[in-house]
């Protein structure tokens, strides 16, 4: 067949950095293709390929993918913030989180009365709004 074989696997990206044939049993080509060079390269500078390639080879087969992409947003947050990495990010949203609950707090007792308005049919009906900017009685 003219092309090549078309079984042949393409190289990994740890082979195709390094320019190097990509063994049968290569243990980063499922999770490193070549199309994730970024990734791998990510991953390579934080971890080191051999110490990637060990923990995924300690690991059950059913787990490598998670653990691959584990690594993959680890070294990326590593990279980005060299001294907190991912927990950085956990923190910032987790702050993020308590401000959006403030929120939400300081608006419930608004729907509220408005709820109650709607039920006892104080709500206007015109949708223009009053002089403070709501289409609703002021409280």
């Amino acid at each position: 067949m003219e092309g090549g074989d078309p079984l042949k696997r393409k190289p990994c990206a740890k082979c195709r950095t390094q320019k190097r044939k990509c063994p049968e049993d290569c243990l980063l080509a499922p999770y490193f293709p070549a199309a994730k060079r970024r990734s791998f390269l990510s991953v390579h500078k934080v971890f080191g390929s051999g110490k990637v390639a060990k923990a995924l080879k300690g690991l059950p087969e059913d787990q490598r993918a998670a653990a691959a992409s584990s690594m993959v947003s680890e070294a990326d947050a590593r990279i980005k913030d060299p001294v907190n990495g991912c927990i950085g990010e956990i923190n910032g949203l987790r702050a993020e989180v308590e401000m959006l609950r403030g929120l939400l707090a300081e608006c419930e007792p608004e729907v509220a009365r408005l709820k109650a308005l709607v039920e006892t049919g104080q709500a206007k009906t015109d949708p223009r709004p009053n002089e403070a900017g709501s289409p609703l009685p002021p409280a």
